[in-house]
């Protein structure tokens, strides 16, 4: 079984804090200025939506490259409703994934079923708290 360790320090300014993980790589996270932050990175809530739709989408390529088809462009619009009161967790998800390539709808359901099923963890954790709907935009090109 694998883990992840991660460190988050506060960078001693406002509401900004550093993120780091085994990898090493780091993100900024903030909070807006009317919660004593700066406003200058997404907020950890921000993150989660953002991790979402990375991790759909880095799976979403690997498996329609993997079906040999011929994808120009993807990227996905992950729309996450929240909580009126603390904790403001989410609600209700939003996924658009919008893909381009030599492929059609079909293709790209069957990726999509692939990778919300079988491999994006991201998806597997957020739809045990709220549910998660999806839309497909293919343009074939």
């Amino acid at each position: 079984m694998g883990k992840i360790t991660a460190k988050v320090s506060w960078t001693g300014e406002g509401m900004r804090f550093i993120g780091t993980a085994d990898s090493n790589h780091a993100v900024v996270m903030d909070l807006p200025e009317v919660a004593g932050g700066f406003n200058s990175a997404p907020n950890p809530m921000e993150l989660i939506a953002i991790a979402l739709g990375g991790c759909a989408n880095f799976y979403l390529v690997t498996v329609l490259k993997k079906m040999r088809k011929d994808v120009k462009r993807a990227y996905i619009t992950v729309e996450a409703e929240m909580a009126d009161k603390d904790p403001k967790i989410f609600t209700k998800i939003n996924m658009t994934y919008h893909v381009e390539g030599a492929l059609t709808e079909a293709d790209v359901e069957k990726a999509i079923g692939i990778v919300e099923e079988k491999y994006c963890p991201v998806y597997q954790m957020l739809k045990l708290v709220a549910p998660v709907e999806r839309k497909l935009e293919v343009v074939s090109a």
